[in-house]
């Protein structure tokens, strides 16, 4: 069976035309297509054997090399996985206590903006009094200006008199009247 190529060579079948290239192009796919059928038409079969031989166990390496690479690969994502899953379950969990911690956070502050609501009406009320208040004051202290302008005429009236007294002829009038009104104390018992 010592047979070429040549001689079995199957007849090149009509392909339809491929798109136009570039004449450089063509060219150099037609000369790339020569070489290899130049180079089959060359080979015995058993060269063709051995070649196919080769490029079987090529595949094969090529499939234990992609074997190994997804084995490795599968190993690196599940140590990734139990490396990651335990820190991901601890960092929900870290996330979920900070989520309750912020809506308790969150309702106190609630909380305290309806009583800082509540003590802002209580001082609009406070407020309202102290003007209710100091129109009240306002009319106290006018009430009050009115009495001490009139009372100060009067006062002013009483001083004028008071400083028109003579306190000396007073004094001596008192003296003269405890002369007079002594012997008679004396008279009726009254020492």
């Amino acid at each position: 069976m010592d047979t070429t190529l040549e001689e079995k060579k199957p007849e090149p079948e009509e392909k339809p035309e491929p798109e136009k290239k570039s004449e450089p192009e063509e060219k150099t796919t037609a000369k790339k297509k020569r070489e290899k059928e130049k180079k089959h038409s060359r080979m015995n079969e058993q060269e063709l054997l051995c070649e196919m031989l080769r490029r079987e166990e090529r595949r094969e390496l090529i499939g234990w090399i992609t074997a190994g690479a997804a084995s490795v690969l599968a190993l690196v994502l599940l140590v990734s996985a139990l490396v990651l899953v335990p820190r991901l379950v601890s960092t929900l969990g870290q996330a979920e206590t900070t989520l309750e911690q912020a809506n308790t956070t969150l309702a106190e502050a609630e909380a305290l903006v309806h009583q800082g609501q509540e003590e802002l009406t209580a001082v609009d009320a406070l407020v309202a009094q102290a003007g209710d208040s100091l129109e009240g004051i306002d009319g106290m202290v006018e009430n009050v200006d009115k009495l001490v302008l009139e009372n100060t005429d009067s006062l002013h009236e009483s001083i004028e008199k008071l400083n028109s007294i003579d306190f000396e002829k007073l004094t001596k009038a008192v003296d003269d009247l405890s002369k007079v009104i002594s012997p008679l104390s004396k008279l009726f018992g009254h020492d």
